[in-house]
């Protein structure tokens, strides 16, 4: 009898005592070689890692060095955890004395967990130097204890979940927000239709309001969709920063986020002319003021202003609350939030969006003087 080809036979056992000690002990004698264990580990698409106690990596497969192909790397036996990916944070030391980096990572924590004897599944993202330039990996981690005689080591298997990640982001920060101002916008309406003359001005230059927010909201999202995917056209134009700043603070005055507190555009600012994308600028700036607001308490008071140094223009934004440093390490990170899961694309967009007309983002934040943000930009980009 045949079946899709293949003959009944083919599925048979073997019946003869004989037979099956025979088959075992060659499987026994092909398991016991370390060929056909690198054989098997390469065969497997996801990146595997074995590492030591002394956080060395010991074996990695070819799927590792796949993902690394844009770095140059072929051999990464015997580097620390964390170089291998040329992770910004790879030159700590791991361990007890780790650094603060390594201490937040889900990739370190699970080889952590495995070199105790127990299995963990962490979440990751490492920030990454790859050719030259930052890339941001979303990995989920699976760690389990291999015993080889007295040494524990510690078995890592990767998976990019990076799309996943951005799946859950869009939906619950983008389309969730831009729900809740659909769902005002059609309860004004019916407001609308039982309102009298005299209150129907007020109520179309709300719906105004709301329908310019959610246009704002679409093309926030399809211009960091564009950065992302590398497909993003600069549009340059003469700006004034004035003007800019002033534009800024009118529009994020109504926000929900700016309720109960007060919004200070700095008298001392400079107002000077320069190049770059209108667009790109105003949510830079935008993100940087919303992330102060949400991060300030009713009452409290959020500036922002902007200064000329060494023919750059840096625009900043300062509010009283301060970051521990486990948030700080993880500010630019997309994903990372401290409003809570399923938040944390506002930071991560600044940088993105910055890079796209040459600029750069920092910050400092400490008890005494609390958060400020900076976006600097060439008064004179290099076209």
């Amino acid at each position: 009898m045949e079946k899709d080809g293949m003959k009944h036979t083919e599925f048979r056992r073997p019946e003869a005592q004989g037979a099956t000690q025979v088959v075992r002990s060659q499987q026994e004698e092909l398991l016991s070689t370390r060929e056909l264990i690198r054989q098997l580990l390469n065969a497997v698409p996801m990146p595997i890692l074995v590492i030591n106690r002394s956080w060395q990596v010991v074996y990695a497969n070819i799927a590792v060095i796949d993902m690394l192909a844009t770095s140059g790397t072929t051999a990464i036996s015997g580097l620390r955890e964390g170089e291998e990916f040329h992770c910004i944070h790879g030159r700590d030391d791991a361990g007890e004395d780790a650094a603060p980096s390594c201490r937040i990572c889900g990739v370190a924590r699970a080889v952590a967990v495995a070199l105790k004897g127990e299995g963990t599944i962490r979440d990751c993202r490492l920030t990454c130097d790859l050719a030259g330039e930052a890339h941001s990996l979303d990995l989920r981690a699976w760690a389990t204890p291999l015993a080889i005689g007295e040494e524990t080591l510690s078995v890592l298997v990767l998976t990019d979940i990076s799309h996943e990640k951005r799946r859950v982001l869009l939906e619950n920060v983008y389309f969730h927000d831009l729900l809740n101002t659909l769902t005002g916008i059609r309860g004004l309406l019916d407001v609308l239709s039982h309102s009298d003359v005299t209150e129907r001005p007020k109520i179309c230059g709300s719906l105004d309001r709301m329908t310019l927010r959610s246009i704002e909201e679409i093309d926030a999202l399809r211009l960091l969709t564009q950065a992302e995917d590398c497909t993003l056209q600069v549009v340059w134009a003469d700006l004034s920063t004035g003007s800019l700043l002033e534009e800024i603070v009118a529009t994020l005055c109504c926000h929900p986020s700016a309720r109960g507190k007060r919004v200070i555009l700095d008298p001392e600012m400079i107002d000077v002319t320069f190049r770059s994308d209108r667009r790109l600028l105003r949510r830079v700036v935008e993100n940087m003021l919303l992330n102060a607001l949400e991060a300030t308490d009713s009452g409290g008071i959020v500036s922002l202003g902007c200064w000329q140094i060494s023919g750059h223009v840096n625009f900043w934004v300062h509010n009283d609350t301060w970051m521990p440093d486990e948030i700080q390490l993880q500010v630019f990170q997309r994903s990372f939030s401290t409003k809570g899961r399923q938040r944390g694309i506002g930071t991560y967009s600044i940088k993105l969006l910055s890079s796209h007309i040459l600029g750069s983002v920092n910050f400092t934040s400490s008890p005494e003087r609390g958060t400020v943000f900076q976006a600097s930009f060439p008064l004179k980009p290099q076209l």
